[in-house]
């Protein structure tokens, strides 16, 4: 395995780490205020099952 591809391997995981911490903070944003409203509902629902997108190449790309 090159330089180049673990250069890039470990800067694709940097940046879809950066990625996951902003979806966790959006959705605690959205779960820590009294809501109501079902589309903000859906809309954090929406959030959190990116993130657990991200969470699962996060996960290959480690594996």
């Amino acid at each position: 395995v090159s330089e180049n591809t673990l250069f890039s391997q470990e800067h694709n995981s940097i940046l879809t780490n950066a990625k996951a911490d902003k979806f966790n903070n959006e959705a605690y944003k959205m779960n820590k205020k009294i809501v109501r409203k079902p589309e903000v509902h859906e809309k954090a629902n929406k959030v959190i099952d990116e993130k657990a997108e991200i969470e699962t190449l996060i996960d290959k790309v480690y594996c």
